[in-house]
This record gives C-alpha cells, sequence and structure tokens, in this order.
C-alpha cells in the first residue's frame, strides 16, 4: 500500500514517532528515514519542523552513498517486516548511528 506524502491520516499514523524525534533531537541532529517508502512521510513532517533527514530505501531511495554516512537517530516504520536478513540489517543500522565514541 503506497502512503502519500498529504494522507493526513498517515500523518497521524506516524505521527509518534515524529513526536519522539522531536522531543529526543534539534534540528542541528542530522537523521535517515531508512525504508522511507515511496511516500516518505516522516522526513515531510520532520523537514517541515527544520530538521535534517536524509531518505534511504532499497526499491525506492536507492542512494548506497548514504548507508557511508552516520546519523543522530534513524526512523524506521513499517520496515521490519520486510528486512531479508535481519541480523544483517541490524548491523547496518547500528553501524549508522553515531555513537559519539571514537
Amino acid at each position: 500500500m503506497t502512503h502519500e506524502i498529504e494522507d493526513l491520516r498517515y500523518q497521524d499514523f506516524v505521527a509518534p514517532i515524529v513526536h519522539e524525534i522531536k522531543r529526543n533531537f534539534t534540528t542541528e541532529h542530522v537523521g535517515l528515514d531508512f525504508g522511507a517508502g515511496t511516500g516518505p512521510v516522516i522526513t515531510k513532517l520532520l523537514r517541515d519542523s527544520g530538521f535534517i533527514i536524509g531518505l534511504y530505501d532499497p526499491l525506492f531511495w536507492d542512494h548506497p552513498g548514504v548507508l557511508d554516512e552516520t546519523f543522530d537517530y534513524i526512523a524506521c516504520c513499517e520496515v521490519m517486516e520486510h528486512l531479508h536478513n535481519p541480523r544483517k540489517e541490524f548491523a547496518l543500522l547500528r553501524r549508522l548511528v553515531y555513537s559519539g565514541i571514537s
């Protein structure tokens, strides 16, 4: 099912994720919408509030260079059930999150 960016019901659905990101991070932090799908609603809502957030989705936003970066937070919504190799994907997500440890 495709979720259009302007679908208010889907915006309400992802609102708890957006709220938690806004509560725990600022517009100075950089995030990633991992598995953003055809309509990156979380990205739209955060960008509307001045947040910096990139997109990655192997089917719709396949920009592998993004996976060479690190992020302060990663949003994933309706993604886990699509992972072909969860252990590998969780290791990737762990690597993508900036830990602040050198």
